[in-house]
């Protein structure tokens, strides 16, 4: 439901937007088998203009790699545009243990990255 009211918003500002459903669910769980993975990659990654896995998702498609840090997500970022030529990749941080929480956007040429005091709650 919010991803479908968050695209409603953006047609009632005239904006065009679509979306993906994730590979990974809430419980940690793959609604993807292993094989789509490479599919998501090679089809969907080429034609997104942003691609945006959380630190999970990220692990997954780098064949489980560890991102513990963020210099591990900006080259996560890198690594993952390689993979699929998005024109952007933003790597949410919202996994890693700190009070701040730092989400990675890259360009293919630079690094921004969008940081806040992380919101302690049980309802994410």
């Amino acid at each position: 439901a919010g991803i479908q009211a968050d695209m409603k918003a953006c047609t009632a500002q005239g904006v065009f937007s679509t979306s993906a459903l994730t590979a990974i669910t809430v419980y940690n769980g793959s609604l993807l088998q292993s094989e789509a993975h490479r599919s998501l990659v090679t089809d969907l990654f080429p034609i997104a203009l942003l691609i945006t896995p959380n630190l999970p998702e990220a692990s997954v498609l780098l064949d489980g790699r560890v991102i513990a840090s963020v210099a591990d997500m900006q080259q996560a970022a890198v690594d993952l545009m390689a993979l699929g030529r998005s024109k952007f990749v933003l790597v949410k941080g919202g996994h890693l243990e700190s009070d701040t929480v730092v989400d990675v956007l890259y360009d293919g040429e630079s690094f921004d990255l969008f940081s806040s005091p992380r919101v302690h709650t049980t309802n994410t």
